[in-house]
Order: structure tokens, then C-alpha cells, then sequence
């Protein structure tokens, strides 16, 4: 799979924040990247180096280096199956939302 649940990023954050995330709250759905791959299963370890992955975790994220950084991604990402123009999504919802009110005067009968 391309998406995993994990606490490393909260893990590498709470590091810094001022007020980090609490468990059972302290987990993320994101892309599988680098850094997930290398730390997931692994928290007693990146505890050892914390600091020295969350200078890097920084950076990559100010820098938009999604090797390290993370994307957020939910439940529905695993649905998408395809990337089509917004003219062709628009023109299908117009499409489905006139059949659908065309067949009401149907369920009124």
C-alpha cells in the first residue's frame, strides 16, 4: 500500500511543538515516503535521534521535499482511481444531478 497510519510524523513534531498531539490521537495517514519507511515500527530508535531527524523533517518541509516531509492522506485516497480534467468531473456531476431530478416526479407518483 501507498498510505500507512503511523505515529512517526507526530512523533518527529511533538519533538517541537509547544503543544504536541496526545495519544491515542497521535497519528497520522500520510503517503508511504522515505522517512516513514525508514522510522515506522522503529519509535524506540527515533526516539535516540530525535533531534537530528527533526532538524531534517524541518527542512524538507519548508523546502517541499516529500521524500521526508509528509502528505496527509485519509481512507479516500485509496478510492481514487483516476486524475480526470475538472471540465469532465463538472460536466458528469451536472449530468447525474439532472437524471436524478428528472426521475423524482417519478417517486411521487
Amino acid at each position: 500500500d501507498s498510505c500507512i497510519r503511523t505515529t512517526v510524523i507526530d512523533q518527529i513534531a511533538n519533538s517541537y511543538r509547544a503543544k504536541p498531539w496526545p495519544y491515542p490521537y497521535d497519528s497520522s495517514g500520510i503517503v508511504r515516503n522515505a522517512l516513514s519507511n525508514q522510522w515506522d515500527g522503529k519509535e524506540s530508535e527515533l526516539d535516540a535521534v530525535i533531534d537530528e531527524v527533526a532538524a531534517r523533517y524541518k527542512k524538507a518541509s519548508q523546502e517541499g521535499d516529500l521524500s521526508i516531509a509528509q502528505v496527509y492522506s485519509g481512507q479516500g485516497v485509496g478510492d481514487i482511481c483516476s486524475i480526470d480534467p475538472a471540465y469532465d468531473i463538472l460536466t458528469k456531476i451536472d449530468k447525474e444531478a439532472r437524471d436524478i431530478l428528472k426521475s423524482l416526479p417519478k417517486l411521487l407518483e
